[in-house]
């Protein structure tokens, strides 16, 4: 279990986290809400509902096997048009013939990664250890989330491009992608 953090920092710590919810078509109110949702090739809600659910009992078995791999394993996430499952990982045949073990003829896409879960959360650690750190130089640090894709740390902050120098100095070459994000508030 990772330990506490300070309320301003958002961690996604799972590269599960929250895919049922990411998944659903988004309540959508006024012109300002943008495009409409992309149409989903089912018959009817009940039906999408029954793919997702497949969708996401597959996710979670692909993270089960990806947990016996954690070397290699980055994340998995629903693909937009909510036809399969994206698994990331670092190469490797035998996670490969794991997950194509598990789901056969499963609607599965397998794609590389550049870092593993494990690996992008060690560093998630490292720079949670540095909030004081970042704070004492004017650098809030208002959230941090390992990219399912294995790309990367983001880090939110209120000035990415003030932070990027004093990261790149501080953790030299480490995938860190500096994103402009506000602190989060509780209403």
């Amino acid at each position: 279990m990772r330990r506490p953090l300070p309320t301003a920092v958002v961690l996604v710590l799972s590269p599960v986290l929250g895919l049922g919810a990411c998944a659903r078509p988004a309540m959508r109110d006024g012109p300002e809400a943008g495009p409409p949702p992309v149409a989903v090739p089912t018959a009817s809600a009940s039906s999408f509902y029954a793919q997702q659910g497949r969708l996401d009992e597959m996710a979670g078995r692909v993270a089960r096997i990806g947990a016996s791999y954690p070397q290699v394993f980055a994340g998995v996430e629903l693909a937009p048009d909510h036809s399969r499952i994206i698994v990331f990982r670092i190469p490797s045949a035998p996670f490969d013939a794991a997950v194509r073990s598990a789901l056969p003829g499963a609607p599965v896409s397998i794609v590389d990664a550049a870092h593993s879960a494990r690996e992008l959360n060690k560093l998630l650690d490292r720079v949670s250890a540095d909030l004081a750190y970042w704070k004492g130089r004017g650098i809030p640090l208002n959230g941090m989330s390992p990219a399912v894709d294995g790309s990367g740390l983001r880090v939110f902050t209120t000035d990415p491009a003030r932070a990027r120098p004093l990261f790149v100095q501080r953790y030299g070459s480490a995938p860190i992608q500096l994103v402009a994000g506000g602190a989060v508030h509780a209403d």
